[in-house]
């Protein structure tokens, strides 16, 4: 009685967000300099997932969720505008709260990939004293 009791309390975990970050990061090995915006998204895929609990009786709870990209800015200089694209491919706390260390920016100048990753946009940030707008 006490097992069945313990099984009931339980509910159900659903951790989908681990699956989309997992294949990010696959996705990533597949870009290469040059791409176009529109590839890149092909590539990356435009998924949505939800981290979730379901009890026994049926109600869930979604405690994260995230979709890919996860999030978009856009950064100006005096000459140049470059798109950030920002997908998620790491977790470093289980605290159901995604922060931009959790993320892997991909940069875009003229809808062309150029680069990708946290240092890759410092420099860039650092060289054309880059802006959000």
């Amino acid at each position: 009685i006490t097992l069945v009791f313990c099984t009931l309390l339980m509910g159900c975990y659903s951790y989908e967000c681990n699956e989309l970050k997992n294949a990010n990061r696959v996705n990533l090995n597949n870009l290469k300099l040059g791409m176009t915006k529109t590839k890149v998204i092909q590539i990356m895929g435009e998924s949505t997932c939800e981290n979730s609990f379901t009890n026994p009786i049926g109600q869930k709870w979604i405690f994260e969720s995230a979709t890919n990209p996860y999030r978009n800015e856009i950064l100006q200089s005096k000459e140049n505008t470059f798109e950030i694209l920002y997908y998620l491919t790491d977790i470093q706390k289980d605290d159901n709260a995604i922060t931009d260390d959790e993320l892997t920016p991909l940069v875009f100048d003229g809808g062309v990939l150029i680069g990708w990753g946290r240092a890759f946009l410092n420099v860039k940030i650092q060289k054309y004293e880059l802006r959000i707008r």
